[in-house]
C-alpha cells in the first residue's frame, strides 16, 4: 500500500500533472504547501528540486520549462512567499514559457484577519499570467473534486495553448498538513486534452504574399527571441542568397545560419548619417519574441519600412517598430519555407550593404581590442572565444 497525502484532491492534482507530461516541481520551503510537497516527491514521474530563495527558485523553474518546452511546476507555501515569484512571472509571460504555479494559502476565512503568513493570494500576477484560478478549500466532496480535475487539465493545457505562458493556480489548505493515508486501489483522474491543430495559409493567400516579397529590392528579416529551429536555419540559408534580402539575428534567436547579421549593435553604429535610407527596407519581416536591440528599433520607427509582415501563430497585435501592416498566422518555418521555394531572387545590392557594415564593425572591434588593456571589454572577448560552437 502507498502512503500519500491525506487531501485526495491534491493526489489528483499531481496524477493530472504527470499524465499531462510534467516531469520536474521546483519547490520553495514551507509548511502550508506540505500536500503538495508530500505527493510531488512520492510521485515516481517526478523529479524535485528545492530552491531556498524563492526569486531564485522561480527563474531555475522558468529556464528548465524554455529548455524543455513545457511546464515545470512551481510550488510555494502561504505569504509573501508567492510575491517573489513574480520577476520570474513577468519574464515568463512577456517571454512565453510555460510555468505552473501552485501556491499554497490559508482558507479564505482566515484573509485579512491578522493571522501569520495571510494575504490576498489570488490572481496576485493579474498583469503577467494567462490566467489566475483559485481551487475550493475542500475538495472531498465529489463534485468538488470534478471541478478541481477539470481547473487542473484546463491550467496545465492553457501553459501551452494556444500560445506558452504562465499560470497560477492559488490552493487553500484547512490542518491537518501532514496526514497521510493508503491508497489500495486509486484510480487516475480523468483529463481533459486539447487536440493540436496547426493553421495553413490557403493557396490564394500565399501567391498574394510570395508576388508581394517579389517584388521589393530591399527585403530586412529581424528574428527575436526563439528556440532553435533546424526548419527556419535551412530556409534561412537559401534566403540569405537573395541579394535583395538582409538577415539580422540577435543571440537569443538561435538562429545560426551562414548570411546572418549576429551583431546588430556594432553593424548600426557604422552606418554612414547621411545615408540612412540606403539601409531602410520596403518589406520588414520580423518573428520569434521581444527584439533586445534598442537601435534597431530607434532606426526602424525613424526609417520606417512600406510593410511590415509579423510571422506569429498567436496572432497577437505586437507594433514594435510602428509599421505593422499584416499579421501572419503560421508558424515560421512554415513560412520561410514557401519563401525559399516560392520566392525569386530580385537584383540588388541591399544585402550587401548590411553586409559590408558587418564586416566593418567585426574589424572595428577586433582592432580596438587588440589594443585594449586588461580589462571586462578583454575577459568577454576571451571568454567568447573559448565557448565551443
Amino acid at each position: 500500500m502507498k502512503m500519500d497525502t491525506a487531501k485526495a484532491w491534491i493526489k489528483d492534482l499531481v496524477e493530472i500533472c504527470a499524465i499531462k507530461g510534467l516531469e520536474h516541481a521546483v519547490i520553495s520551503p514551507g509548511s502550508r504547501s506540505a500536500p503538495l510537497v508530500i505527493s510531488f516527491s512520492r510521485h515516481p514521474n517526478f523529479k524535485c528540486h528545492t530552491l531556498i530563495d524563492e526569486r531564485s527558485a522561480a527563474f531555475f523553474a522558468m529556464g528548465m520549462a524554455q529548455q524543455l518546452q513545457k511546464p515545470a511546476a512551481l510550488i510555494c507555501t502561504s505569504g509573501s512567499a508567492l510575491l517573489n515569484y513574480a520577476p520570474a512571472m513577468a519574464e515568463a509571460f512577456y517571454q512565453k514559457i510555460p510555468l505552473l504555479v501552485l501556491s499554497a494559502d490559508r482558507p479564505g476565512e482566515y484573509i485579512d484577519q491578522a493571522d501569520g503568513q495571510t494575504m490576498r493570494q489570488f490572481d496576485a500576477y493579474h498583469n503577467f499570467v494567462k490566467k489566475s484560478y483559485q481551487l475550493p478549500v475542500d475538495g472531498a466532496h465529489e463534485d468538488d473534486r470534478w471541478h478541481i480535475n477539470r481547473i487542473i487539465s484546463e491550467a496545465i493545457n492553457l501553459t501551452m495553448s494556444p500560445a506558452m505562458g504562465p499560470v497560477h493556480i492559488n490552493i487553500p489548505f484547512r490542518e491537518p498538513l501532514y496526514d497521510l493515508q493508503e491508497y489500495g486501489n486509486y484510480q487516475p483522474p480523468k483529463t481533459i486534452e486539447i487536440s493540436q491543430t496547426f493553421s495553413m495559409l490557403n493557396d490564394s493567400e500565399k501567391e498574394q504574399l510570395i508576388k508581394s516579397w517579389n517584388s521589393y529590392s530591399k527585403k530586412l528579416i529581424i528574428a527575436g527571441s526563439s528556440e532553435p529551429d533546424g526548419a527556419v536555419a535551412e530556409s534561412m540559408k537559401e534566403i540569405a542568397k537573395d541579394p535583395s534580402v538582409a538577415i539580422l539575428s540577435e543571440t537569443t534567436s538561435n538562429l545560426h545560419c551562414p548570411g546572418t547579421i549576429k551583431c546588430i549593435d556594432p553593424a548600426l553604429e557604422r552606418m554612414p548619417v547621411d545615408k540612412k535610407t540606403d539601409y531602410q527596407p520596403g518589406l520588414l519581416v520580423t518573428f520569434g519574441g521581444d527584439i533586445v536591440s534598442k537601435k534597431i528599433k530607434a532606426f526602424l520607427r525613424k526609417n520606417r519600412p512600406v510593410e511590415h509582415w509579423r510571422i506569429d501563430p498567436s496572432k497577437e497585435h505586437v507594433d514594435t517598430f510602428q509599421s505593422l501592416t499584416k499579421i501572419i498566422g503560421i508558424e515560421a518555418k512554415d513560412f520561410f519555407k514557401s519563401v525559399s521555394t516560392s520566392g525569386k531572387p530580385v537584383e540588388s545590392g541591399y544585402a550587401a550593404i548590411w553586409k559590408k557594415l558587418s564586416l566593418e564593425a567585426n574589424d572595428f572591434q577586433h582592432k580596438l581590442l587588440s589594443n585594449t588593456p586588461y580589462c571586462d571589454f578583454t575577459v568577454m572577448k576571451e571568454l567568447i572565444e573559448q565557448i565551443p560552437p
